[in-house]
């Protein structure tokens, strides 16, 4: 039996699920890291090289704050950090304003857990 996905809601979908009719998980590949996304691999040539928070700020117009607090949830990677200044990985910033500007705006969940881009769930019917 094949289904149409691309006419069903959320809660119909979540349905089959639980009815055991569709299994999403072994039927898709979903990015399990950020590597694995195509928003990072466009910028995977960066991979490594450092730029710092001020750097990164000017070059990708996202307020250095942002920046840090993306650091601290470790979606950036800091490469090093001499006590002064931290350099960021710039794969990791291309990738982050990458999703942030696919999104748009501010005052968003951009990123889950794991760094991977955030889908809005619904509640559960």
């Amino acid at each position: 039996m094949t289904l149409n996905l691309d006419n069903l809601t959320g809660r119909e979908i979540k349905q089959l699920i639980r009815r055991g009719i569709l299994d999403i998980m072994q039927n898709q590949s979903l990015p399990q890291t950020i590597e694995d996304t195509p928003e990072w691999q466009k910028h995977k040539h960066l991979k490594g090289q450092e730029i710092s928070i001020r750097e990164a700020s000017r070059k990708y117009e996202i307020p250095p704050k942002t920046i840090s607090r993306w650091a601290k949830r470790k979606i950036i990677r800091i490469l090093r950090d001499d006590g002064y200044r931290k350099y960021l990985d710039e794969s990791c910033v291309a990738y982050c304003a990458e999703v942030r500007s696919a999104r748009g705006g501010s005052g968003k969940w951009l990123f889950d857990d794991n760094g991977l881009p955030y889908t809005p769930t619904t509640r559960p019917a």
